[in-house]
């Protein structure tokens, strides 16, 4: 079934947005190691380097049958209005300036953006001319704001912006921008791990810059940031470690975790623990329970490991379970109940931390898993719970789907 898209719809418009970012950090990434970078600042993407601007950037996106650029176009000039008006406004020093046009639209034969492209064939005279003229004489309302802005800057200083004006046309659409990421990061994951390594990295960018475009943020984003990103992940990404995809506190209520998921809190009241520490429950076992099915739908960790760690889980309860038990035969209920709850403080407590892989630190997913063996169920805090354990206590039968 085909979708159509009205004229009403705001999906080219979120895919020109997305489109800007995703490219922006294909660009991002061949840039010198000082280099700053801002959205939708100056203009869509900003380069910089010691707080003087290099290079500005306007990407035009366009679902479908590639469009043509001709010299009436909207697109270019919509885009020379924006730079007409920042060199009226003194906003740059073109001395110091490259602007570049980046559109999937093709130039049109024998036409300005045509003549502006980089190579043999480019004549930013003759471009001027024609511009100039379309904007003298064109009756376009639509483009009419776009021709006073241009026509208002001096002869000399319309030569000058075209002189650091570049066009890519044909430029890459955002699908293939994205394949193209992945290529210009084949060497930082392995082929296999290659496409959640971009995935973790796009999102990560999409975060942060949203957080650029807050209003307190008077900075650009830096390339050394985006290299300790880089280096974050690949160590992430390395045999003895994984992603850690949910490191947040999740503040979620008990009718938010998926069907079937109550058997582990309902232990944890039997053992009396307390209301906040059920909060954090709530959030470890719903982020472990996300975490380990996306390890294992990414294949970045197999079942047979998933099953060995929840063996060395199970092991190290055994061992205080037993312990815990034969210590509280002949208590009295309140006090079984608070030697359930000393035991599992003592399998949470960050001491014990057992780490699923050695450079995996996040403690989420231990804690988690404890809470999704407790909810199969493979363990239980207080004694009186023992009966309800499957009798088989060897491996689960595979990763909760929650």
């Amino acid at each position: 079934m085909t979708t159509q898209t009205s004229e009403f719809s705001a999906i080219p418009s979120a895919l020109g947005y997305f489109y800007q970012v995703r490219y922006a950090l294909l660009l991002f990434l061949e840039e010198e190691p000082d280099a700053i970078i801002s959205l939708e600042k100056l203009d869509d993407v900003q380069f910089e380097k010691s707080e003087n601007a290099l290079e500005l950037l306007q990407f035009k996106h366009h679902i479908g049958q590639t469009a043509s650029l001709t010299d009436f176009s909207t697109d270019v000039w919509r885009t020379l209005r924006v730079w007409s008006t920042g060199l009226t406004g003194k906003q740059f020093d073109l001395d110091q300036l490259r602007l570049f046009l980046i559109t999937t639209s093709v130039a049109a034969p024998n036409s300005a953006t045509m003549l502006l492209r980089p190579g043999e064939t480019r004549d930013v005279g003759k471009a001027l001319e024609m511009l100039t003229s379309v904007a003298n004489n064109s009756e376009s309302e639509n483009n009419r704001p776009a021709y006073k802005a241009f026509l208002s800057l001096s002869l000399e200083q319309r030569r000058a912006l075209l002189e650091a004006v570049i066009v890519f046309d044909n430029a890459p659409n955002i699908e293939i921008v994205g394949r193209q990421l992945e290529k210009a990061l084949r060497l930082a994951a392995s082929t296999k791990h290659l496409r959640p390594f971009c995935e973790r990295l796009e999102g990560w960018w999409f975060r942060r810059v949203i957080a650029h475009w807050r209003p307190d943020d008077g900075v650009g984003i830096s390339r050394r940031e985006l290299e300790a990103k880089l280096e974050d992940l690949r160590n992430q990404f390395q045999r003895e470690s994984l992603p850690a995809d949910f490191p947040e506190h999740l503040s979620i209520t008990e009718d938010e975790l998926p069907e079937g998921s109550s058997l582990f809190l309902k232990q944890l009241r039997k053992v009396c623990v307390g209301q906040e520490r059920i909060q954090e429950a709530l959030s470890d076992f719903l982020r472990a329970s996300q975490q380990r099915s996306r390890w294992v739908r990414e294949e970045l960790i197999w079942q047979d490991e998933m099953e060995q760690y929840d063996d060395r889980l199970i092991d190290e309860w055994r061992r205080l379970f037993y312990i815990m038990k034969e210590d509280s035969t002949n208590f009295p209920e309140q006090e079984r109940t608070r030697a359930g709850r000393n035991l599992f403080t003592a399998l949470i407590d960050t001491q014990r931390h057992i780490r699923i892989r050695s450079g995996f630190e996040h403690s989420y997913v231990w804690r988690g898993s404890y809470h999704i063996l407790a909810n199969k169920p493979r363990v239980c805090w207080h004694p009186d719970m023992e009966s309800q354990l499957v009798e088989n206590m060897g491996p689960p039968s595979g990763v909760d789907s929650q």
